[in-house]
C-alpha cells in the first residue's frame, strides 16, 4: 500500500522521512498544489530492463570474450614457438 504525504519546508519533509521510518520512501512529488512523499510498505522493484537492451549487453560481453579468447590463443602459440625454438637450439647444441 502507499501512503502520500504533503510537506512545506524541509523540517516537515525530515519529520515525515522520521516519523515513517517503518516504510520505504518511493517517491517525491512536487506538484503545483504542494510538494509530497510517498512512502509504501514494499521497497520497489527495479523495472526489468528491455529484452533488446539485455541482448545488446550480452553480445558486447560475447565479443570481447572473443577478443580476449584470440589475444590468449596468439599469447599460446607464441609462447610454444618460443620453446620449439629454445628446444632445436638446445638440440643443436648438443644439450639435448
Amino acid at each position: 500500500m502507499r501512503y502520500k504525504y504533503p510537506y512545506t519546508n524541509e523540517e516537515e519533509k525530515q519529520a515525515l522521512v522520521e516519523t515513517h521510518a517503518d516504510k520505504h520512501l518511493v517517491e517525491e512529488q512536487y506538484l503545483i498544489d504542494g510538494n509530497y512523499l510517498v512512502f509504501a510498505d514494499e521497497p520497489l522493484t527495479p523495472a526489468k530492463p528491455p529484452i533488446a537492451v539485455t541482448v545488446e549487453a550480452l553480445e558486447y560481453e560475447a565479443a570481447l570474450l572473443a577478443l580476449e579468447l584470440v589475444d590468449t590463443q596468439a599469447r599460446l602459440q607464441q609462447s610454444e614457438n618460443d620453446h620449439a625454438t629454445l628446444l632445436l637450439e638446445l638440440v643443436d647444441k648438443g644439450v639435448i
